[in-house]
């Protein structure tokens, strides 16, 4: 199935949030916050794993909603929808808990708090919950600057008050 070109957009703009995101993390790891650089890949492959994960939310929104307004029932509608919502409700869960399932098992630590006193101050963080979280409001960001960018009207809906003003 052929995306939108608004979800072209969208999904674009949400790939160059996470790679912005991931740039200042790791310019900020080497230059300026006192974190491991690791820390930082970290926080940046969440943020891209978490944006692959919205694009396709995104594409699997934009399917469900051309099926769903093809059925011919209207009861079918509210429950197709309703269930290609909780998919992919499910989908975001399923993946944060597995990211967090294979970094408890691959490093043993507790993967919700690290607490590093390794450095000059005691720090509590964990790179990879946060890099999620982040990685989540891509989505929401990418839809706002999408809106924000074709705010202004098209010629044929534009509400221009010199049209009616020629009396």
């Amino acid at each position: 199935m052929k995306l939108s070109v608004i979800s072209i957009v969208i999904i674009k703009r949400i790939a160059l949030l996470a790679l912005i995101i991931s740039i200042i993390a790791l310019i900020l790891s080497f230059f300026v916050v006192p974190i491991t650089t690791s820390a930082a890949l970290l926080f940046s492959l969440c943020v891209i794993i978490m944006s692959l994960v919205n694009c396709l939310k995104i594409y699997m929104l934009e399917r469900s909603l051309i099926k769903g307004l093809n059925l011919d029932d209207p009861a079918k509608h509210k429950g197709y929808f309703w269930l290609q919502y909780i998919i992919r409700y499910f989908l975001t869960i399923f993946v944060v808990v597995a990211v967090v399932a294979i970094t408890f098992f691959i490093t043993g630590e507790s993967p919700f708090i690290t607490i590093h006193t390794d450095t000059t101050a005691p720090r509590v963080y964990n790179p990879i919950i946060f890099g999620l979280a982040v990685g989540l409001f891509t989505m929401k960001f990418g839809i706002m600057l999408t809106k924000v960018g074709n705010s202004e009207p098209d010629e044929e809906t534009s509400t221009d008050t010199d049209k009616f003003d020629e009396n």
